[in-house]
């Protein structure tokens, strides 16, 4: 009886281990292969401290790459007393896909720097933001010889007296951009006749869509306009100066509110995640606009909100363009007007080495009872 169970139970074991083996069996040959992971891709940032030309690194991509470009802002105007002042226009976007270079080839760049607070009257436009200029010397958008280009903004119009219309600067323009897909930055807000104020910078454009328009002034004497929302997508114009408050800024591609316009000889307040900045309270002795908020689509950057602008007033300024290509707010005599936000240039691409999918080597061993399965050779023992 003994040796009959025995018997039984040496036949049960090798069972068992022979339907662990078949199941193994299974999984090393039938089961889909594992696929390496995909190598994470390389984004590098140029700006306007960045010396041209790039060099093209040793695990560049040529099938899996994107070059997105941003024109810097304009600035905002700055008029004689009692007159009127435009903001500046928001940058371009243009992107291109697949570039083809080989490592450490040579790439000719500009990154388009803001206009700069003119020492009277009408502001400073953006320069051109390029990437790959491959003959000549243009420094602004020439197809045929650049490979992606985003238009700077205009800067604002300021007028020697208070009885004509103050234009803002306009917007990075799309169709002179050149890329497989471009948008127009916002154009400045326009400051009317007897408004003795500053019109609102307009907001870049950006991945998501065009920049959006900064406020006007409207009536005598008006709070400045609110600066312009960046990046279509919810994004949203500067809100008008009005008789007791500045305009509020307009909202961010993601829908983060614009600052609110200051109140009566009050501050606007500054703009966030590319939303424009609110413009200063109404009357003499006014307040600062507020600053553009500065991008975040790609982490730290971005395309950023106008500036909010301002009053007739002493020590009132126009706000600056937020980072990057916002447009500068327009500014009445004693104050200084609006930066424009510089350019940006950003190159993502997927490592050549590291990429694509296959079949990680997998080797098992199963040791049970008396059953032993290494590396594809079986063996009941």
């Amino acid at each position: 009886m003994n040796t009959i169970m025995t018997k039984f139970a040496r036949l049960l074991q090798r069972s068992v281990s022979l339907l662990l083996v078949l199941v193994l069996i299974f999984d090393v040959y039938y089961y889909p292969p594992i696929p390496n992971a995909r190598a994470a891709s390389t984004v590098i940032y140029l700006t306007a401290y960045d010396p041209s030309p790039w060099t093209v690194p040793s695990d560049w991509n040529s099938s899996q790459n994107t070059v997105e470009v941003l024109g810097g802002g304009g600035s905002g105007a700055q008029a004689t007393y009692g007159s009127n002042a435009g903001g500046g226009g928001g940058g371009a976007y243009a992107v291109v896909s697949n570039l083809s270079f080989t490592p450490g080839d040579s790439v000719v760049f500009q990154v388009g720097v803001g206009g700069s607070p003119p020492s009277g009257f009408n502001g400073e436009a953006g320069e051109d933001t390029f990437f790959n200029r491959t003959s000549g010397a243009e420094i602004t958008c020439s197809v045929g010889s650049m490979s992606v280009c985003a238009k700077g903004g205009g800067g604002g119009i300021a007028t020697p007296n208070d009885t004509t219309t103050a234009a803002g600067g306009p917007g990075g323009d799309a169709a002179s951009s050149i890329g497989d897909t471009t948008y127009g930055g916002g154009s400045g807000g326009n400051a009317p006749a007897l408004s003795q104020s500053g019109g609102g910078g307009g907001g870049a454009a950006g991945m998501y869509g065009a920049g959006r328009s900064g406020g006007n002034t409207t009536g005598s004497p008006n709070g400045g306009g609110g600066g312009g929302g960046a990046d279509g997508d919810s994004s949203t114009d500067g809100a008008n100066g009005v008789s007791n408050a500045g305009g509020a800024g307009g909202k961010g591609s993601t829908g983060t509110s614009g600052g609110a316009g200051g109140t009566y000889g009050g501050d606007g307040n500054p703009g966030s995640n590319g939303s424009g900045g609110g413009g200063s309270g109404p009357y003499d002795y006014g307040g600062i606009g507020g600053a553009g908020g500065d991008g975040q689509e790609w982490g730290f950057y971005g395309s950023g909100g106008g500036g909010g602008g301002d009053l007739t007033g002493i020590g009132s300024d126009g706000a600056d363009g937020g980072q990057y290509g916002g447009g500068g707010a327009g500014c009445d005599m004693a104050g200084t007007s609006g930066y424009g936000g510089d350019g940006l240039i950003v190159i993502t691409y997927t490592p050549a080495t590291g990429g694509g999918t296959g079949s990680t080597s997998v080797k098992h061993m199963l040791l049970f009872g008396n059953a032993k399965f290494l590396n594809g050779r079986i063996k009941l023992q």
